[in-house]
């Protein structure tokens, strides 16, 4: 595998992977939200679009179920990279990241209380201690006095336990830590010192509720009792389908995101754990919260909300945040995301659900002749989406003009401009989603379109096991693996 190493400047990184030598789908199939490969099915019998007939659910009217109602960027007169939000009650939010912490009001979105903190990863809030613990995932657990919300104060740092973490839970005066190379860190909240181990292969989420605490080990949910703290005892385990990355629990739902794997969702009944549903979300899951009998989770570039009422849990809908979600805390039927650039704000509509549209802005013609561009489609909500696709050029063809999609469905619709022309349009949807009756996706042919070879670049890469760094031209290693890697120095 070759690798190149790039370093820029700048406040931030990302990475991007390029696997060579892997097909796409091919002509007349499609990626579904799964990334697997589904016929791209044509129903091009002309229906007549019906806003009523929405397959209602139990229980939910037809309506847009959540809002958003802010965008906040600011924290006092400190830009952030917001990372974590908790909830001290249903008034005021703890946020915290790159940058430092604070308390926001949620209505209003004034800054209460804000301080300069190295980069902060995770929270956990104790309301009986009114202690937040802030976890820096490297070498300590810093802990703040919120009695006095307009001037928390510095109570010290967990120095007994150190080392790399991933989350952490408390409550009732016990603070849990998830330490993967070490295990599941039982301290005690008000002394600072450390109680017990639990012992686990890879630590990775946990949950705290009196003297009941989950534990995400691997790809399985652990349940202890904590009646003896110096001695946990295990009282059951499920498994689920990937590595946990957060765990909501409030003593009888369990909420565990899953990352690129959606999110579980387990009753506890008689010390025992139910898998009632593992749902798929738009994108990699690293925050829940539970609200009642309802959940919010991050999905990356979306926010969703599911009903865990009687029956299975049930995806009532979504709403789309500018950059991308981590943590997130939700009391009394609203929401903060934290969401790097910005912390985002909901508000739930109480009894209401509908379908849920998901399509890109912008769709890129494939490289063939006639161009054309193929277009997803996924129902994200609780009720039967219908949507009516057209373009005004009639020379552009669209291979249906009506697709309807049960909850959680997807389908695919290919727009195929002349041939010997550049594909240059605009395909108009019109739908029953509440909150987006009428959309607009863009339609070009790309610089660099799938199926073309990449316009030609040249850095300084390594083959593995060899780590000496040469220059190294795209064009030369047709057919290898190839991985670039961008780094921002701070």
């Amino acid at each position: 595998m070759l690798s190149y190493r790039v370093e820029v400047t700048g406040p931030w990184w990302i990475a991007l992977f390029i696997f060579g030598c892997q097909p796409d789908c091919g002509e007349g199939f499609a990626e579904d939200v799964d990334g697997d490969c589904v016929p791209d099915v044509d129903t091009s019998d002309s229906v007549t679009l019906d806003s009523q007939d929405t397959g209602t659910p139990l229980g939910y009217a037809y309506g847009d179920p959540i809002e958003v109602v802010r965008h906040q960027t600011e924290m006092g007169e400190s830009n952030w990279y917001f990372l974590d939000v908790v909830a001290l009650d249903e008034e005021l939010v703890l946020v915290a990241g790159q940058g430092g912490l604070g308390v926001l009001e949620i209505e209003s979105a004034q800054v209460r209380w804000g301080k300069a903190h190295q980069r902060i990863y995770d929270l956990a809030w104790d309301p009986s201690l009114e202690q937040a613990y802030m976890g820096t995932r490297l070498d300590r657990i810093d802990v703040m006095d919120l009695g006095d919300r307009d001037q928390p104060m510095p109570v010290g740092t967990m120095l007994e336990w150190l080392g790399y973490h991933e989350d952490i839970a408390a409550d009732e005066g016990r603070v849990l830590v998830a330490a993967p190379q070490t295990g599941a860190v039982l301290l005690d909240g008000a002394s600072l010192t450390m109680l017990s181990t639990i012992e686990a292969s890879w630590a990775s989420a946990v949950g705290l509720h009196g003297d009941l605490a989950v534990v995400g080990d691997a790809d399985e949910i652990v349940l202890y009792d904590l009646a003896a703290p110096e001695e946990p005892l295990e009282l059951d385990r499920v498994a689920v389908r990937a590595t946990a990355r957060d765990i909501a629990f409030d003593g009888e739902h369990l909420a565990v995101a899953l990352g690129g794997h959606g999110v579980a969702v387990i009753e506890l009944v008689d010390d025992t754990l139910v898998l009632r549903n593992q749902l798929d979300l738009p994108g990699p899951s690293y925050g829940v919260a539970l609200d009642g009998d309802e959940l919010w989770v991050s999905a990356w570039s979306e926010v969703a909300l599911i009903g865990l009422g009687t029956g299975e849990p049930l995806l009532l809908g979504s709403e789309p945040v500018p950059t991308a979600t981590s943590g997130l805390a939700a009391r009394g039927g609203r929401a903060v995301a934290a969401d790097w650039f910005e912390l985002t704000t909901f508000v739930r509509h109480e009894g209401l659900a509908g379908p849920e549209l998901l399509v890109p802005e912008t769709a890129w013609s494939d490289g063939d002749d006639p161009p054309t561009a193929t277009v997803k489609l996924s129902n994200l909500g609780a009720m039967t989406l219908e949507v009516s696709l057209s373009v005004q050029d009639p020379a552009i063809s669209v291979s249906t003009d009506l697709v309807v999609l049960e909850p959680g469905e997807t389908d695919t619709v290919s727009v195929s401009g002349e041939t010997g022309s550049e594909l240059r349009t605009q395909l108009d949807l019109v739908t029953n989603d509440p909150d987006e009756t009428e959309v607009a996706i863009a339609l070009g042919t790309g610089d660099q379109s799938v199926g073309l070879p990449h316009e030609e670049l040249e850095l300084q890469g390594f083959v593995y096991p060899d780590t000496n760094l040469a220059p190294y031209r795209l064009s030369e290693q047709t057919g290898r693996v190839v991985f670039l890697a961008y780094f921002s120095l701070y």
